[in-house]
């Protein structure tokens, strides 16, 4: 989120609003998108056909003319690679936590908690994770900017065997700047 910007031509948007659960939706590999019930899971019934999920895309800097393509995550296809799919990620959310259909539009994707849904997670908050996280590990935290989340992210991708134009859409970069960081 550290790399989204205003851009010219975007469609104007409060500053603490990226993404909100209505940004997100569910699909089969056909396309069509899985319903989401009125108590704000997806229809649990057509879990096997769920082949990725989207996400609208806010302007970034990667994107300064607004096209906002958005983001797509693929279903993970066996147990291993599931706890690593952002796709799997966001349907248990949806499932285990779900809010009401109504609250989509005003209800963050990434709360603050699930016990209070409705609060935005903030940068403080996920820093101060960040390095409960890294005290608990042993690393020194104090060597890590936030842009170590970017480094870390694409060589992540490249462990998991993700090609080049998925890098790129993920990393949002339009040219090869990604391979430095690999």
């Amino acid at each position: 989120a550290s790399e989204i910007l205003p851009s010219t031509g975007a469609q104007p948007r409060a500053s603490t609003a990226l993404w909100n659960l209505c940004d997100l939706s569910f699909h089969t590999k056909d396309g069509l998108e899985i319903p989401v019930l009125p108590s704000g899971s997806p229809d649990p019934s057509r879990a096997h056909e769920l082949a990725f999920a989207k996400l609208r895309m806010v302007p970034s800097k990667a994107d300064k003319h607004a096209t906002n393509l958005p983001l797509l995550f693929p279903m993970a296809h066996n147990s291993a690679s599931r706890a690593m799919s952002p796709c799997a990620y966001f349907w248990d959310l949806f499932v285990m936590h779900p809010v009401g259909k109504a609250l989509h539009a005003s209800t963050p994707l990434f709360g603050s908690s699930m016990s209070s849904r409705g609060d935005r997670l903030s940068e403080r908050q996920f820093m101060k994770q960040w390095k409960l996280f890294c005290t608990t590990a042993g690393i020194i935290f104090q060597l890590f900017g936030k842009h170590a989340f970017r480094r870390g992210g694409i060589n992540r991708l490249i462990d998991l065997g993700c090609s080049a134009p998925q890098i790129a859409a993920l990393g949002r970069w339009k040219s090869d700047v990604w391979k430095i960081y690999a």
